[in-house]
């Protein structure tokens, strides 16, 4: 077992708390005000939702944390939490026995407790509850992991029967807390034992088995993270017919949306264009999603079905619309008119901060009427590739004669590269057999420089998969791969994935009623069950390695409909499943619930495959086919369920009607990462996203050095290797990395860091980029944006009493806002906010923020006074500690002593002076730290 780091995550206890709704006068039935954009309403209930949850500094420095939604405040202290309900009569509460106390660090709704080096203890304040976790950096010295848990309050425990959760109940018996899910699995996915146990009526103990495990081992890692919603939901949208993933950004395809909007954010409340279709866009921010965009086509037409197909890689997506009908041809072309039915077109938006643009339109070379371009779409970087299925010319291989349809529907894919912001046809693909009705291009897949197509209706419906791979710009088919008991009717190739050396293929079609991995294959009593293929790729020769069913197989549950692959972790849909359970691993077995829809997680470990997860939506209903689409990237899973009937509007809406019938609706899941090498990056406590908001440096006088460490983690489970991080962009000299102690490779959970370093001599506002390339597949480079100002000495303090939103006298640097006693200016010079009653003190040795703290330390002849404080880099002001016998004015003096500066942060250091101090001599003493503007 390799020492490392252990996450344990998602305990959410849940208050039973009834789940209500109301509505004000003069708000639409969607909930936004009429006379609002829906732009600006998302904004608003975006900021509402996250200042309602959000964690706030107490006076006796613990925390609150505020949760309307589960009707209840939870109060974080040196040990633990203590959660109180807004109308009741009990508490409740935890705290990790034997472990340090630490510092508490609190961002938004999530708040942070390094307890020592080997545990930190985190948590998430949401609308679902109070999330929990540790992230342990060494495994135990010996024996099982423990946790011991004391519980606080009145109320009494109670196990579940499979000891993965407990229910905490009040004196009548009824259940006030829950909090369950208990589930570990290690770097490879395998599962891991673990349990609870009671320890007497006050103590609950987590037990983790991690014997043989390669760290780092992750504890209930699935969690449905968010209920997703079109922003103007409507009957019959099928939100969530497409979604797909990349970094914290999903997007979602309503094709049957009826707006007549055009572009970006334009007017959705109106139904004149029906059928035209819709996109949406969604980004995470810490643990809280919110749509960034609503995305229709440049040509919206009645019918187009936009949104069909999606995909997206780091800030690119491109959205089939594979029944627009225009008679265009490659790039760019006209699309105003409608000579050419169900032709189709695929729209390329990229994405520069937070705003998105359409950038390319694209259409086949050979376009023609019916061929249903756009029917399916794939994005690697700069490499797009879209479907064809009904594409209808004769030819084979790699750009062959697409003048003539002798072919009905034989299928094509046309392979698209981007140089610049031009965009430009590199091949049009068809099958080395193909064959009239084989529906080629009905699935793609695209990873690196190989691309895998499906074509379900080959051979008689028996289904056929085509592996093709890209030497400079030259494509060529290496293989043609078959289902091991190939049939007819069983549409292999329905769905395509491919990362790296392997590829899965579903066929949803397929009838054995085998279960798990590798079983019989050869009855065919279980029709339409669904079966996925696993194959892998060893020099050019392509093997298969195994035969996949879902765990509860009956016929009809059409598994395989939908697979998305990354590195070791798979995903199946079977959009067919009838059970009635909700959320993760509930009983399968209840087939009450017809076509409610199912999703399957499986991980790879050595070559073997086993299931590890059975997904359903948190409110199933017959008929939803969720997991008719799905997709997975960076530990995030989006399962899309077209045909739920919910009229919730965006995220966390009311999921118990069915007022909207086939609205439809988008699941957020976490997962581990497996079988890939994934870089992530954190400023502080600040994670960074690739090509994000970046590292913004505090305004400083000009001339001052800045500096910045960046950490670096391999959170995916095979070995990151990274290349030489450089710096680019217009003022890239002025910016420096120093990266001697950072590693070359990365195993599994291991951390390095890098130093940004800036210095400037005159005024102005400075750019660049780090770039940190990596075997990261869809992160390489990695890049974080970096800004600096110089300013002049006397510009600095007006500069931040705007930025803290203070006007006329309450920013001026002596006044006092909020009557807290605390001028502006000290405030300014300590990081306390200016725009509420602060007073806190610095902790010492640990805090970033707060007024200077005096401390005698030591005793007799050898005591010294200390005085610890931050001071603001490159500010200009200067800080003058100063003590006295008495507060007599003018009695103060500069004090005299040893002086060390540590950095805190880009912007901060910590100063610590002490002066030798006999309290024999001078038993009372004052101290202030005197500051002043240059």
């Amino acid at each position: 077992m390799t020492p490392s780091e252990l996450l344990l995550l998602c305990l959410s206890p849940l208050l039973l708390a009834p789940e209500t709704q109301a509505q004000s006068p003069g708000v639409q039935s969607g909930g936004k005000p009429a006379e609002l954009r829906s732009s600006d309403w998302r904004e608003i209930r975006a900021a509402r939702e996250a200042a309602r949850h959000a964690i706030v500094p107490e006076a006796d420095s613990g925390f609150r944390a505020p949760n309307p939604g589960q009707e209840w405040q939870a109060k974080f202290d040196a040990s633990g939490f203590t959660v109180t309900p807004d109308h009741g009569t009990w508490t409740w509460g935890l705290e990790l026995s034997g472990a340090a106390r630490g510092a508490i660090e609190a961002k938004g709704g999530s708040i942070t407790h390094r307890r020592d080096d080997r545990i930190t203890e985190w948590f998430v304040n949401d609308r679902h509850g109070l999330q929990q976790g540790w992230t342990i950096r060494e495994p135990a010295a010996k024996g099982a992991l423990c946790l011991q848990l004391r519980v606080r309050g009145g109320l009494k425990p109670q196990l579940d029967p499979d000891r993965l959760g407990v229910a905490f109940q009040d004196a009548h018996g009824e259940n006030a807390v829950t909090y369950r899910g208990l589930k570990a699995w290690d770097a490879d996915g395998r599962d891991l034992p673990a349990s609870f146990t009671l320890k007497g009526a006050s103590q609950l103990v987590l037990t983790v088995d991690d014997a043989g495990a390669r760290y780092p081992v992750t504890i209930d890692p699935i969690a449905q993270q968010a209920y997703v919603k079109a922003s103007n939901t409507e009957s019959e949208d099928g939100f969530g017919t497409s979604v797909a993933v990349s970094g914290n950004t999903v997007v979602v395809g309503a094709p049957l949306e009826s707006s007549n909007a055009t572009g970006v954010n334009g007017n959705a409340f109106n139904n004149n264009a029906p059928a035209s279709g819709a996109a949406y866009v969604f980004v995470r921010n810490g643990e809280t999603w919110s749509q960034q965009a609503y995305l229709k086509a440049s040509n919206t037409g009645d019918g187009d079905g936009f949104g069909w197909s999606v995909t997206i890689s780091n800030n690119t997506i491109v959205v089939g619309a594979y029944q627009e009908d225009s008679n265009a041809t490659a790039i760019n072309g006209s699309g105003s008119n409608n000579s050419a039915s169900a032709a189709g077109a695929a729209y390329v938006f990229t994405r520069s901060g937070t705003t998105w643009t359409q950038q390319a339109y694209l259409k086949a070379s050979n376009s023609g009427a019916g061929d249903l371009f756009g029917s399916v779409v794939a994005l690697a970087g700069d490499t797009a590739v879209v479907g064809a299925n009904r594409e209808s010319s004769q030819a084979t291989g790699i750009n062959g004669d697409a003048s003539n349809n002798a072919a009905y529907a034989s299928g094509a894919a046309y392979v698209f590269v981007r140089s610049g912001n031009t965009w430009t046809q590199q091949a049009y693909v068809k099958a080395s057999d193909t064959a009239a009705g084989a529906e080629f291009g009905s699935s793609l897949g695209i990873s690196g420089e190989s691309m895998v197509v499906g074509s379900p209706l080959a051979a008689g419906g028996a289904g056929a998969v085509y592996v093709f791979v890209r030497s400079g710009t030259v494509w060529s088919q290496q293989a043609r791969l078959q289902a091991s008991n190939s049939a007819a009717s069983s549409w292999f190739g329905q769905a395509v994935g491919i990362s790296g050396d392997t590829v899965v293929a579903g066929a949803p079609g397929e009838a054995s009623n085998a279960t798990g991995v590798n079983g019989n294959q050869a009855n065919t009593s279980a029709q339409d069950a669904g079966a996925a293929y696993a194959f892998t790729r060893t020099g050019v020769t392509w093997t298969q390695q195994a035969y996949l069913k879902a765990s509860n197989t009956a016929a009809s549950d059409g598994f395989g409909r939908t697979v998305s692959l990354e590195g070791s972790a798979l995903l199946v849909g079977a959009p067919g499943e009838d059970s009635a359970a909700t959320g993760m691993d509930g009983n399968q077995a209840d087939n009450t619930a017809a076509s409610s829809g199912a999703a399957y997680a499986f991980s790879r470990v050595n070559g073997s495959w086993s299931q590890y997860s059975y997904l359903k939506a948190s409110n199933t209903g017959a008929g939803d086919e969720f997991g008719k689409s799905l997709a997975m990237a960076n530990g995030i899973v989006v399962v899309g369920a077209a045909r739920e009937s919910s009229n919730a509007l965006g995220i966390q809406g009311l999921q118990s009607n069915n007022s909207a019938l086939w609205s439809g609706a988008a699941y957020l899941f976490t997962i581990p990462v497996l079988g890939v090498p994934e870089i992530a990056m954190w400023h502080q406590t600040t994670e960074l996203f690739d090509a994000g908001a970046g590292v913004t440096f505090e305004p400083v006088i000009s001339g001052t050095s800045l500096s910045c460490t960046l950490k670096i983690r391999n959170i995916g489970s095979e070995t990151l290797l990274r290349g030489t991080p450089v710096i680019t962009g217009p003022d890239a000299a002025r910016f420096s990395v120093n990266f001697t102690g950072l590693p070359t490779d990365f195993a599994s959970g291991q951390e390095g860091t890098l130093v940004v370093t800036f210095t400037a001599p005159s005024i102005a506002t400075y750019h660049a980029t780090l770039e940190i390339p990596s075997n990261d597949a869809d992160e390489s480079p990695f890049e974080v944006p970096f800004t600096a100002t110089m300013m002049a000495a006397a510009d600095l303090y007006p500069a931040w009493a705007a930025g803290e939103g203070l006007t006329g006298p309450a920013a001026q640097s002596t006044a006092i806002p909020f009557q807290d006693s605390v001028p502006n200016l000290l405030k300014y010079a300590f990081n306390l906010d200016g725009d509420r009653a602060d007073t806190r003190c610095l902790i010492p040795g640990t805090g970033t923020v707060g007024l200077p703290a005096f401390r005698l330390v030591g005793s007799g002849a050898q005591a010294v006074l200390r005085v610890e404080y931050l001071r603001r880099i490159g500010s200009g002001l200067t800080y003058t500690p100063k003590a006295s016998t008495s507060v007599s004015p003018g009695s103060f003096v500069p004090m005299v002593g040893t002086v060390t500066v540590t950095p805190v942060s880009p912007g901060w250091e910590r100063v610590i002076m002490s002066e030798p101090r006999n309290p024999a001599i001078t038993p009372r003493v004052f101290g202030i730290v005197e500051v002043t503007l240059p």
